[in-house]
């Protein structure tokens, strides 16, 4: 039998895992709005609310896995989504887009 310090490091361990596979899932969601797979205005408005509060609420636990992983990359492709999003912007008109479009265009 388990005991009660170690069954709760276990819950914690596969908490963790599920989450960071939920994150995966959202990651390659965020890419492919970026990379114009996905529709960005269709996206938003089937998950423009959750995707801004699950990275509210994940924001913490992110800041240490990219810690722990030395890695400052981890999740940026939700972290960028979601805090334009909650700006009221649409990637697409974010000004990093819009400046390398002209930049691109008028060379």
């Amino acid at each position: 039998m388990l005991t009660t310090s170690l069954t709760a490091l276990l819950i914690h361990l596969l908490t963790t895992i599920a989450k960071q596979e939920n994150l995966n899932a959202l990651e390659l969601v965020c890419v492919s709005i970026k990379r114009h797979v996905i529709d960005e205005k269709f996206a938003r408005d089937l998950m423009g609310v959750t995707l801004v509060k699950t990275w509210e609420r994940i924001r913490g636990f992110t800041e240490q896995i990219r810690e722990t992983d030395q890695n400052r990359s981890i999740y940026n492709e939700i972290q960028d989504i979601a805090e334009t999003w909650g700006d009221g912007r649409m990637w697409d008109n974010s000004p990093r887009i819009v400046k390398a479009m002209k930049e691109i265009f008028t060379e």
